[in-house]
């Protein structure tokens, strides 16, 4: 029902202004088709949109508005029309609320090549390497063929003169996100974006400067040759992979084929316990899935359970909550009651059927009424009756900046209803809730693309809304699995 849209799949399509030369007749818009658009967006959240000041008062989001439609003063083409909307519409903090740009053009770009930094970056060292833990962003991993004059897991400080902290701002201010946390961005500015949008704000180059600080706090600037990612599709594929590399501590035991979004492991050196990485909740063979797996988790006598949801951008209701029933053995809340301001059914139809046959399409939000609805929306909300058979063990949840949507709904809910253990980082989607069931609708004039939630699902969380995300037990900074594996036999022995 609800699938997040991930955002890093629009931040790895997205290329520089630079590279426009390689689109023909780039289309400019008028300042005044931009801003009939601008309105158009406008009035489309403040009469749809089921949680639109939930983080952001009423009054500052209108002064972000006014203070956008103030700059569309002059023709702009799609990328600054989009770098303009979107840091607005950023300013809701809801990660299903955000702007692309238009399908044409995403998929001409999305078959190009692409210059981008030649290694991902992290906020804070592996600590896995054995350095202490400092403050900053950092060489993580290369990207594309490894230059080993670059040091991995130095400290970055500058990139042609500008300070990293100051560019990260920027980038954060492009990325629609949960709340009041930077872990969703910093996240998936860890896992590609940071390279995708400073090509996108700043000119396309063939290598940049760099100012590298070691850990011994050598500073030496050298330059760095951009990567040639050729297909940006292959690139998101590649970097998502990553995170599923074997190692020698693991073996893999068995796969399906839906096995890209979930992976069991049964460690060899970490007795009777189990690790399951679900990297989505949209995998078609769940019900299948899930029965053997808790099979084999009772044949094999497995006490310790890790649910590793680091990544895991959301998916299907349905999925998350038939995991639950496995887990919690009591009736049990994945989300409580469901908020919205419009008759789904009704918009949907409205949009779907009439938006051809109205010159205007600012006339199409008349025919939709604006009222507050509050109660259940489908079968998947309310109290849940779990399976007759659950698991015993102990279960240890592993989460990050890349868990929300339903991946964050889960968390909370096996959190706030069953004694588990959360290890990793804050989730980027908040403990209080999440937005979903998610519709789009392209602006008229400059064909940009808005992803607009209908609903919002209150969480089985009983704390207060403070606009975070659910926070661990215990924190684990980036690092490898074999880490997070020393990490959790240190949990599970100790317990």
């Amino acid at each position: 029902m609800r699938i997040v849209a991930i955002l890093l799949l629009l931040l790895i399509q997205i290329v520089s202004k630079a590279q426009d030369a390689g689109i023909k007749n780039l289309p400019v818009y008028s300042s005044q088709q931009v801003r009939a658009d601008f309105i158009y967006l406008k009035n489309l959240l403040e009469k749809v949109h089921p949680s639109l000041y939930r983080y952001t008062t009423k009054d500052t989001l209108d002064h972000y508005f006014d203070s956008g439609f103030s700059k569309l003063d002059h023709p702009m083409d799609q990328i600054e029309a989009w770098l303009l909307m979107q840091s607005v519409v950023a300013k809701i903090k809801s990660l299903h609320t955000y702007l692309t740009l238009s399908a044409s053009f995403l998929n001409e770009r999305s078959i190009n090549s692409l210059n981008v930094i030649p290694f991902y970056i992290c906020k804070g060292p592996d600590i896995s390497t054995g350095y202490p833990y400092q403050k900053g962003y950092f060489i993580k991993n290369y990207i594309g063929t490894p230059d080993t004059s670059i040091r991995l897991m130095s400290k970055i400080l500058e990139i042609d003169g500008e300070p990293i902290e100051q560019i990260v701002d920027k980038l954060k201010t492009l990325i629609s996100a949960d709340g009041n946390t930077d872990s969703y961005k910093e996240n998936i500015l860890e896992t590609g974006s940071f390279n995708n949008l400073y090509a996108l704000l700043y000119p396309q180059k063939n290598e940049f400067t760099f100012l590298f600080k070691s850990f011994d706090g050598v500073k030496k600037k050298q330059l760095v040759k951009a990567a040639n990612i050729q297909g940006t599709r292959k690139f998101l594929i590649n970097g998502f992979k990553s995170r599923i590399a074997e190692s020698d501590s693991m073996h893999f035991n068995y796969h399906s084929s839906d096995s890209i979004w979930h992976t069991v492991i049964y460690p060899r050196d970490i007795p009777s316990t189990a690790w399951v990485m679900l990297n989505s909740f949209t995998y078609n063979d769940y019900e299948k899935f899930h029965d053997k797996l808790f099979r084999d988790l009772k044949n094999k006598e497995i006490k310790n359970l890790i649910i590793d949801l680091r990544g895991n951008h959301g998916g299907y209701d349905r999925i998350a909550i038939d995991l639950l029933k496995y887990l919690i053995n009591k009736r049990f809340y994945y989300t409580k009651e469901i908020e919205r301001v419009v008759d789904v059914n009704d918009f949907t139809l409205v949009m779907k059927t009439e938006k051809h046959t109205i010159d205007d399409p600012s006339l199409l939000l008349s025919l939709i009424d604006h009222k507050f609805y509050k109660g259940n929306f489908s079968i998947y909300d309310g109290l849940q009756k779990s399976y007759k058979k659950t698991f015993k063990g102990n279960v240890y949840l592993l989460t990050d900046g890349g868990t929300c949507s339903a991946g964050s709904l889960f968390s909370v809910a096996m959190k706030s209803q069953n004694n588990c253990k959360v290890w990793g980082k804050e989730t980027g989607g908040t403990q209080a809730g999440s937005d979903g069931y998610s519709f789009n609708i392209v602006l008229p004039h400059t064909s940009l693309e808005l992803t607009l939630p209908l609903i919002w699902s209150l969480s089985a969380s009983t704390e207060y809304d403070y606009g975070r995300g659910l926070k661990p037990d215990q924190e684990i900074f980036s690092g490898s699995m074999d880490l997070t594996f020393i990490m959790m036999q240190g949990a599970v022995m100790n317990k």
